[in-house]
């Protein structure tokens, strides 16, 4: 672990504990109380013990409480996330920071207008919703939300959007199976995603307000997406499978051939990343679909509505 000095933030160097923060450390209890003067190093010793706890212990959240919300960000950003981007690139790589919609929720809104913000993203995630399932295709069924009328509504909002991230619902199904259905997002500022959706139908450009309609839905994200040009890869995905027909048996006898004759709605997700080194088949047979890259170890979880976020797809 690593410390800079109060007066110089471009000074690093070890992070040994002094004789306070040593008598702390084998004091420690599940409760404790320090009565000290100002600048014996605590707020550091603490710091960096829970930035251990978060990264090598498993379902672990912790937080920091000061005397307002801007000493609080100095705290993490001075101790913690200075320590956090000090540690061996090994390291690092291997538990990456992540950035959820919430994160950005927080950055956008502020005050009282991000309270009420959250609340209604809350009670949206919380509040049960009508929907009815209708024939999408000549075996395929859609589950979307709907009014009384039969309209569809719109029952979520999505507030980080970016060039290459995933989109799944567990929404549609055929003769039982339960397939889902997945997008990539290629212009993100335009809300487009590019999908394979109607059997021997070209890939075409669909717009994102479609999966607000959803009542499940499931935004992945690359894990070490800061370290990764997920443009070049949305670039790369429209330019290599816009109007591909859609096919059956995508994947026979070629999974990621280079002259792409078919595809389907997970393949078009899974192709453009395999082509980047980055396999989202998390079981690794011929055939890819929406469940298996759901279950990839090397996506992360950006947000969801209408599925349990500690088990998106069991």
């Amino acid at each position: 672990m690593v410390k800079g000095s109060d007066g110089d933030d471009t000074l690093v160097q070890p992070f040994l504990p002094n004789k306070a923060q040593q008598r702390l450390i084998k004091r420690l209890w599940h409760r404790n109380l320090i009565l000290k003067a100002r600048q014996l190093g605590f707020t550091t010793l603490v710091s960096i013990i829970w930035l251990d706890t978060a990264l090598f212990v498993a379902n672990m959240r912790c937080g920091i409480v000061a005397q307002d919300e801007q000493a609080a960000k100095v705290i993490f950003r001075d101790k913690v996330k200075f320590a956090y981007e000090n540690l061996p690139p090994e390291l690092r790589d291997a538990m990456p920071l992540k950035k959820d919609a919430a994160d950005e929720l927080l950055q956008k809104e502020a005050g009282e207008n991000r309270e009420r913000v959250f609340e209604e993203y809350q009670n949206s995630f919380f509040t049960p919703v009508d929907y009815d399932c209708r024939v999408a295709a000549v075996i395929v069924h859609s589950e979307r939300m709907r009014d009384k009328d039969g309209k569809l509504v719109e029952g979520f909002e999505i507030p980080d959007l970016r060039n290459g991230d995933i989109l799944i619902t567990k929404a549609t199904h055929s003769l039982g199976w339960r397939h889902g259905h997945a997008a990539i997002v290629t212009d993100a500022a335009k809300g487009e995603t590019m999908e394979a959706i109607l059997l021997g139908n070209p890939t075409l450009l669909q717009n994102v307000s479609k999966w607000r309609t959803y009542p499940s839905f499931i935004h992945l994200r690359l894990k070490n997406h800061e370290n990764v040009d997920t443009d070049k890869i949305a670039e790369y995905a429209k330019k290599k499978m816009l109007g591909i027909p859609y096919g059956l048996l995508t994947g026979i006898p070629v999974k990621a051939p280079e002259d792409i004759k078919e595809t389907q709605c997970a393949h078009v997700v899974w192709y453009p990343y395999e082509c980047f080194g980055y396999d989202l088949d998390s079981d690794g047979s011929w055939l890819v679909t929406p469940k298996d890259i759901a279950r990839s170890d090397l996506l992360e979880v950006v947000q969801v509505y209408g599925v349990d976020p500690e088990n998106i797809w069991p």
